[in-house]
């Protein structure tokens, strides 16, 4: 129980923290204690975790370079996939004026584009290896938001849509093949905890996502 109230205390205090700073100010005394109180609570959960006898979470497994490495794209890839979501949602329905059901017909490529190259990025990465295809990935969803960077309320939905497709085909070959390598490292006897942990990075990338997208 103490593990779970310090991982909620943590990103709780400073998912509010990075959502009130644009009012209060990015360097602001609030804004800093916010994320000082995070950074330790953060710390003291880490060190809860090693003390344990059944942790919620397995810090040794961060020792594994190809573990921290998966975890952290699978993180990155959510950041991007809701913190795109979020915005492109308001962008559709307050500066394109449609509605909520449209808006939601109009993000079917990127949904369709993560099926897809989901089950592509499976197949290449028993050709050329999980490092090669989420690397790939990583750099088509950086390719996609300098793409969408540039839109405004006059850009065509075509050229979104292309934009979706795009992001949609680096979360695919990012998301698969990185969950498949965490759950490769983590010993058979603990698989709940590493499908727990893939679990887990999504959840707190896209949180991250939306929270710094929104302010």
């Amino acid at each position: 129980m103490g593990g779970l109230g310090l991982s909620t205390a943590t990103i709780g205090t400073l998912v509010f923290t990075i959502i009130e700073a644009p009012d209060v100010g990015w360097l602001s005394t609030r804004s800093l204690a916010g994320f000082g109180v995070s950074a330790a609570m953060a710390a003291a959960f880490i060190a809860w975790e090693r003390r344990a006898a059944e942790p919620m979470l397995e810090v040794g497994l961060f020792r594994n370079a190809r573990f921290t490495a998966a975890s952290g794209s699978v993180t990155v890839a959510f950041f991007a996939l809701f913190g795109f979501i979020f915005m492109v949602t308001q962008y559709f329905q307050f500066l394109k004026g449609y509605s909520p059901f449209g808006t939601g017909v109009r993000m079917l490529p990127v949904a369709g584009a993560i099926a897809v190259s989901s089950i592509v990025g499976t197949k290449l990465a028993v050709w050329v290896g999980n490092k090669i295809v989420v690397s790939t990935g990583l750099g088509l969803i950086a390719i996609a938001f300098l793409w969408i960077s540039t839109a405004s309320a006059a850009t065509e939905y075509l050229e979104i849509a292309g934009e979706m497709v795009l992001l949609g085909a680096g979360m695919g070959l990012t998301s698969a093949p990185a969950t498949e390598a965490i759950m490769g490292v983590v010993p058979k006897e603990k698989a709940g905890i590493g499908s727990a942990m893939n679990d887990a990075t999504r959840e707190f990338g896209g949180t991250l996502g939306v929270a710094v997208i929104g302010s």
